[in-house]
């Protein structure tokens, strides 16, 4: 059984989103810097931006937000998070 480099991405984000980052949404590039430390160096960086491309074009059971504050490097951008209903900070457009 071959994985491709998303089948190893996506749970990786999975991983940040539901535990240490829970509530925060996230940019794809602080992304590819938290995944690239939690990994090590096995993976190249294009290859991780190109499986974080995939995961946001299809999130799943995260929410996308098209241009948000990432809350890691405070700028503006696509960012992926997980979006409680019951939070009133979080407003989905």
């Amino acid at each position: 059984m071959s994985f491709t480099t998303e089948d190893i991405i996506h749970p990786e984000v999975g991983f940040l989103l539901h535990g240490d980052f829970r509530g925060k949404f996230i940019c794809s590039p602080c992304l590819v810097k938290l995944i690239r430390e939690r990994l090590g160096t096995n993976l190249s960086t294009s290859k991780i931006e190109r499986a974080l491309n995939a995961v946001f074009k299809s999130p799943g059971v995260f929410t996308r937000l098209p241009s948000f504050l990432c809350d890691l490097c405070q700028t503006i951008m696509p960012c992926l998070g997980e979006a409680s209903p019951r939070d009133p900070a979080v407003r989905l457009p």
